[in-house]
């Protein structure tokens, strides 16, 4: 599979939200969902993708 790991980087090393299957940029709003249709919205920009280790980074943004 190909879900991906969302952090939200200069909070905590904790992940946000896991098994991310969906991500949507408008703005500064990303809004993401996973593979059971749960969704949250981040406000902020993604700073970093790194595809072999499946994982988003996202610098949340007021």
């Amino acid at each position: 599979m190909c879900e991906s790991i969302v952090y939200l980087i200069e909070k905590t090393e904790e992940p946000f939200m896991r098994d991310v299957i969906f991500v949507n940029v408008e703005g500064n709003q990303i809004k993401l969902r996973d593979i059971m249709g749960v969704e949250k919205i981040v406000y902020g920009e993604i700073v970093k993708i790194d595809f072999i280790n499946h994982a988003l980074f996202i610098r949340e943004r007021s």
